[in-house]
């Protein structure tokens, strides 16, 4: 994952004005693999039993999913645009 790299090195040389964004980021990550996790689970149970609620609830985790790596991204490229180039940080 990028912020077993990125996220450390980022730290070091970018100090305290880059750590709340840094523990936004790492925060979104643990919500999206936690999103991931949701919709793994939403899909074997529609294997099991393949039906409209369970259709239904696979469509609306993975639209969750959906809108958090956008968002998260989105605000990612944003907010590291910057730092990540003055900084020289290897992506």
């Amino acid at each position: 994952m990028e912020e077993e790299w990125m996220f450390p090195a980022l730290s070091s040389a970018g100090g305290r004005a880059l750590a709340p964004v840094i523990a936004r980021l790492m925060a979104e990550h643990r919500v999206i693999h936690a999103l991931i996790d949701d919709l793994r689970r939403a899909a074997e149970a529609l294997v099991r039993r393949p039906d409209p609620e369970g259709f239904d609830l696979c469509g609306a985790r993975f639209a969750a999913l959906d809108r958090a790596i956008r968002s998260h991204f989105g605000y990612e490229e944003r907010v590291l645009e910057e730092p990540l180039g003055a900084l020289r940080v290897p992506i």
